[in-house]
């Protein structure tokens, strides 16, 4: 069956398939798990006043999306659009360059276990995480063919980052070899030295950013 699938793997294929998975997944964890932490957070964004409590950014954005769609659903469909947005760019890079069969190994990593169990979650975590894969596979889809990135993808790319970033205390320590991969080619395609020494760079410039 897989084998199939593989052979007729192709840009619609790969989009239809991804929208599928993202129509299960929803469905799967609707209205959104629910914690004592999302509550709070929740709470802010329909007042509209931030605390320190949790960095603030996502209960900022949630109370955006509120004037699209109340409560939970919204912020579970927030995470899990870029989720597959991400995972989505990434398969149809590997699919341009004639690896059919990574292509749908990482539409399938879609539904890892952990990944499924968890992104139903309205966690911080999992915005950084979906933001990041997000950004990452916009950038991937040129980078993997040897393309030049157009710079309105590298500007809508830079959102996603910035939220990933925000969005979790954590966030900062991915955010240098995201940007090292991402914004730094010559330090992408250096060896492991100059690419490390890059990201901690990056980390420690951003910590004043972070607080």
């Amino acid at each position: 069956m897989f084998q199939y699938i593989e052979n007729k793997m192709n840009v619609r294929s790969v989009l239809m398939l991804t929208f599928l998975f993202l129509l299960f997944n929803f469905g799967i964890h609707y209205p959104g798990e629910i914690t004592s932490d999302n509550k709070m957070q929740y709470s802010e964004a329909v007042l509209h006043s931030f605390s320190d409590m949790h960095p603030p950014v996502m209960a900022y954005v949630w109370s955006y999306l509120l004037k699209i769609a109340d409560a939970a659903p919204v912020m579970l469909a927030f995470h899990l659009i870029f989720h597959w947005l991400g995972l989505c760019f990434v398969a149809l890079g590997l699919l341009k360059v004639a690896k059919k069969r990574l292509a749908l190994a990482v539409l399938l990593m879609g539904f890892f276990p952990v990944l499924m169990y968890h992104n139903g979650y309205l966690f911080k975590d999992v915005g950084m995480a979906s933001t990041f894969v997000a950004a990452f596979g916009l950038i991937f889809y040129y980078k993997i063919q040897n393309k030049q990135v157009p710079v309105l993808l590298y500007v809508a790319s830079l959102p996603l980052v910035t939220y990933a970033f925000l969005v979790r205390a954590n966030g900062i320590f991915a955010l240098g070899p995201m940007i090292v991969f991402m914004y730094l080619r010559p330090y992408w395609q250096a060896k492991i030295i100059k690419p490390l020494l890059c990201s901690i760079l990056i980390t420690i410039a951003a910590l004043p950013i972070s607080h």
